[in-house]
């Protein structure tokens, strides 16, 4: 498979999956824009060239490049448009469990880079919380940026599936999951982290100056496992990465061992 990632501009139909599934030719695709020209100026790539398509809700898609024009840049439009012929694909499920990661922004760039390492690890939801020491509360414009940062990531590491950003939510709302999902909180307080075996689990960071006794005493009268991710002080971005691959590790190893 071609390490060749690109972005694809809308999904497969269900006629067109099926045809490929079926070993009937393609679709061809076409790519244009930052995309286009990051691939033709900076990759080099050109006809005859294999790549791997990626839609972000599950598609991945394999093709050739078949033809690559550039139009003269006009209000419009213009600039480099590459012809993909699809030569197959699959649908990827999500990451078992679905974790959403409900963490207390840090200030500056923190957030972004915070952002692209979840996403590399795996987390399918992020959302800003909101707490009583919360510091930075991300604005719309922000959020559009860090949309846009997971998107590339995506492509980086190859997830078939983009990691949603999700609107804020406030501590109170955020202690109470949806239905069938498992709680956890993030504090030294806790003990190790125990699998809990659920198809969803909401996780929650809070801020560098800490939780509040108060917002700890509701998290345990909601249910919550208080779990301990290391021996020091964390920043938050750090905390995010090192929690959510916990979770992850130890819920697939408890799904593997039948436990």
């Amino acid at each position: 498979m071609s390490s060749h990632r690109m972005s694809m501009p809308q999904a497969l139909t269900p006629q067109e999956a099926a045809e490929l599934a079926e070993g009937q030719p393609g679709p061809t695709v076409w790519l244009e824009g930052d995309e286009a020209h990051h691939a033709v100026r900076v990759k080099r790539l050109g006809g005859g060239d294999t790549v791997e398509l990626l839609d972000g809700s599950g598609w991945v898609c394999q093709g050739v490049i078949e033809q690559v024009d550039k139009r003269p840049k006009t209000r419009e439009g213009g600039g480099w448009t590459i012809g993909v012929r699809i030569t197959g694909a699959h649908r990827v499920a999500r990451l078992s469990p679905e974790v959403e990661l409900c963490v207390a922004v840090p200030k500056g760039e923190r957030f972004e880079t915070m952002a692209s390492m979840v996403s590399q690890v795996g987390v399918a939801t992020l959302r800003a919380l909101e707490t009583k020491r919360t510091v930075s509360d991300p604005r719309p414009g922000k959020l559009d940026r860090v949309r846009r940062i997971c998107a590339e990531s995506a492509k980086q590491c190859g997830r078939a599936w983009t990691m949603e950003i999700a609107p804020v939510v406030a501590f109170e709302r955020a202690i109470e999951p949806a239905e069938g999902a498992s709680l956890v909180v993030a504090d030294a307080s806790g003990g190790l982290y125990q699998p809990t075996g659920s198809g969803s689990v909401r996780l929650l960071i809070g801020p560098e100056g800490g939780w509040t006794d108060k917002e700890l005493a509701r998290a345990r009268a909601a249910g919550a496992q208080i779990a301990s991710f290391g021996a020091h002080v964390m920043r938050i971005e750090t905390a995010a990465v090192v929690a959510s691959s916990a979770v992850l590790i130890a819920e697939r190893a408890h799904k593997e061992s039948g436990a």
